[in-house]
């Protein structure tokens, strides 16, 4: 009547390892699985860095994706842009393709709230915090580093021929910012 534990594992029926389907695939001959985490992680590529500071996709759920925003004017603005949203997610992530059917926005800003006080509190001990979008770092140099002293040093001799000191210093920083963005530039 009932089998044993040790009976199904010797036939074959149960094999010690979770089933390969994933979680949201559809077996129709091909994969629609489509990685949520993926979409949060490049959320700032889609709607923009501005807009991704003020929101996130908060989940999907019968073909309707909510999203998440800390003021009810970004919901409206995403609402604006909502075919457009459509179209680049579907452009980052063509397996999802139709999966998508409406979007709702739902307004809280304790999460915002909540990650930057966490981001400050992690800047407060120096503690790197990763990165959700894929921004540029940009380049610094510290004062007293060689570079920076090069860098000023040929800045000094270039404005030294300046009488007005405060233009001087203006000129000498302009010209030492260019040279970072020459760097900046030259390493992406």
């Amino acid at each position: 009547m009932f089998k044993k534990i040790a009976q199904i594992l010797e036939e074959g029926q149960f094999s010690g390892r979770r089933s390969t389907q994933t979680y949201g695939t559809k077996q129709k001959g091909e994969n629609d699985f489509f990685d949520f985490f993926q979409l949060v992680k490049v959320w700032p590529e889609i709607v923009g860095e501005r807009l991704a500071e003020h929101t996130i996709p908060l989940k999907n759920k019968n073909r309707n994706l909510t999203i998440l925003t800390d003021h009810p004017a970004y919901s409206q603005q995403l609402s604006f842009m909502e075919e457009k949203l459509r179209e680049k997610i579907t452009t980052q992530f063509p397996q999802f393709k139709g999966h998508i059917k409406k979007l709702y926005f739902q307004t809280g800003s304790n999460f915002f709230q909540k990650k930057s006080e966490l981001e400050n509190a992690l800047k407060s001990k120096n503690i790197a915090t990763p990165q959700l979008s894929s921004q540029k770092k940009q380049t610094k140099l510290h004062p007293y580093s060689p570079e920076y002293k090069k860098i000023e040093m040929l800045a000094k001799k270039e404005f030294e021929d300046l009488e007005d000191e405060a233009l001087k210093k203006q000129m000498i920083s302009l010209f030492i910012q260019s040279h970072l963005l020459k760097i900046e530039s030259s390493d992406s």
